[in-house]
C-alpha cells in the first residue's frame, strides 16, 4: 500500500479526536455549570466545544452534507475556517484568563476585547472573500490546494492558516513558559506538557498546509501534504490537547482515591485489634464511598480508644 493511501485511511478517523474532545468536555461540564461565573472554566468549555465542532464539520461526510443542505458548493469552506478561527481566538482568551486569573484590570479587559475584535474581524473577512471567489467545483478533501491559486480564495486560505498559526504559536510559547514554573502540581505539569505538544503539532499542521499551498503557487504539486498528512496531524494534536485538559482533573482524582484506599488498608490491622476488644465493628454499608469507609473506620478506632484517655498522662507529651 502506498504511504499516501495509508495516511488517507488514517485521516478518516475525524471522529476519534471528536470522541476524545467530547469526553474531555463531558468531564469538565459539571464543574463548568456549577462554577459558571469562573471565566477560566468558561474559556475551557468554549475551547473544547469549538474543537469538537471543528472535527465534526471538517469531516468529508459532514462537508458534503452541509453543501447539499444549503445548495451552495463549498459553503463548508468558510464555515470550517470560521470554526477554526474561533478556536484560535478561544485559545488566546484561555491563555489571557489563565495568566491573569480573576484579575479584571483594564489591561486584561482590553486584551480580551482585542482578541474578540481581531478574530471576529478575521471571520467576517473570510466570508467576504468566499462571496467574492469563484469556487463552483465541490472539493471535499483537497479544497485548499485545488483553489490555492484562485483569486480571493487564495487570500482566504492564507488568512485562516496565518490566523491559526499565530494563535497556536502564542499559546504554545506561553504554555512552555508555564511548564518551567516552580510549585506546579505534577499532574498539572504533565497536562501542560501535553497541551504544549498539541499546539506544536498544530503549528506543524499549518506548516504542512502552507508548503502544499506554496507548491501550487510555484507550479508544483505537493497536494498529498495537505490532503493526506495534515488531517492525521490535526487529529493527533486534538487528542493531545483533550488529554492535556483531562489529565490534571483525572490524575488528581485518581491520586486522591488511591491515597484514601491506602490509608483505609493501613488502618486494617489496628481496626481488627480494636474490633476484637470492642466485640463489634463498623456496620457494612453497600454503597459507602471509599472516603466514607475511611471516615467510619477512623471514627470507630477513636471511639474504642477514647476510654483509654483517662489512663494517659498528657504531661508526658
Amino acid at each position: 500500500m502506498e504511504p499516501a493511501a495509508t495516511l488517507r485511511d488514517f485521516s478518516i478517523s475525524f471522529w476519534i479526536p471528536t470522541a476524545v474532545l467530547g469526553i474531555a468536555l463531558v468531564i469538565k461540564l459539571p464543574t463548568i455549570i456549577r462554577l459558571w461565573r469562573d471565566p477560566l472554566l468558561r474559556a475551557v468549555g468554549g475551547l473544547l466545544l469549538l474543537a469538537c465542532g471543528v472535527f465534526v464539520f471538517c469531516s468529508p461526510s459532514t462537508i458534503a452534507r452541509v453543501n447539499r443542505l444549503t445548495g451552495v458548493s463549498n459553503i463548508s469552506a468558510p464555515w470550517c475556517y470560521s470554526l477554526l478561527t474561533a478556536f484560535c481566538g478561544s485559545c488566546l482568551l484561555l491563555i489571557i484568563t489563565w495568566r491573569n486569573g480573576p484579575d479584571r484590570s483594564a489591561v486584561t479587559r482590553r486584551a480580551r476585547r482585542w482578541v474578540v475584535s481581531v478574530y471576529s474581524g478575521v471571520i467576517a473577512v473570510l466570508w467576504l472573500l468566499f462571496l467574492l471567489a469563484d469556487v463552483p467545483v465541490e472539493r471535499l478533501r483537497d479544497l485548499d490546494t485545488y483553489y490555492a491559486t484562485t483569486p480571493f480564495m487564495r487570500e482566504e486560505i492564507l488568512l485562516y492558516l496565518c490566523a491559526h498559526a499565530l494563535a497556536c504559536m502564542v499559546t504554545a510559547r506561553l504554555l512552555w513558559n508555564w511548564v518551567r514554573a516552580e510549585g506546579l502540581d505534577a499532574w498539572l505539569r504533565w497536562g501542560l506538557k501535553l497541551l504544549g505538544a498539541g499546539y506544536v503539532l498544530n503549528l506543524i499542521f499549518d506548516a504542512v498546509k502552507l508548503v502544499a499551498v506554496g507548491a501550487r503557487w510555484a507550479g508544483g504539486d505537493l497536494d498529498w501534504l495537505s490532503t493526506d498528512l495534515a488531517p492525521p496531524i490535526a487529529a493527533l494534536s486534538a487528542i493531545l490537547i483533550a488529554v492535556g485538559f483531562i489529565l490534571p482533573h483525572a490524575g488528581q482524582y485518581a491520586s486522591d482515591r488511591w491515597r484514601v484506599r491506602v490509608a483505609h488498608r493501613q488502618l486494617r490491622p489496628l481496626y481488627v485489634l480494636m474490633r476484637t476488644s470492642a466485640g463489634e465493628g463498623v456496620p457494612f454499608v453497600l454503597r459507602a464511598t471509599p472516603e466514607l469507609r475511611l471516615t467510619r473506620r477512623e471514627t470507630f478506632i477513636r471511639d474504642v480508644l477514647l476510654p483509654l484517655a483517662r489512663h494517659l498522662d498528657t504531661a508526658l507529651g
